[in-house]
């Protein structure tokens, strides 16, 4: 194996890995948001008015980049 193929694998496993870690890291968030929406609908109500459900999200994953992340995205805002 030579140096650059040595260094296309190093560059995919940094990349699994740095890819893997980011998405634990944004599961572990929304883990979070979702607990901490839970409490404070529990102690305060609903957070959103029934008027403002059909409000745009203030951010939003744009799906032509994204589809995926955009799916889901309007999943949790559903929630």
């Amino acid at each position: 194996m030579d140096k650059q193929e040595r260094s296309k694998a190093e560059f995919k496993m940094k990349q699994e890995v740095l890819a893997n870690s980011f998405k634990a890291s944004v599961d572990s968030l929304i883990s979070r948001v979702k607990k901490q929406k839970e409490l404070i609908t529990a102690s305060y109500g609903p957070i959103i008015l029934n008027s403002k459900k059909n409000e745009l999200p203030l951010f939003d994953i744009n799906k032509e980049l994204d589809p995926v992340g955009h799916d889901r995205l309007r999943t949790l805002n559903k929630i």
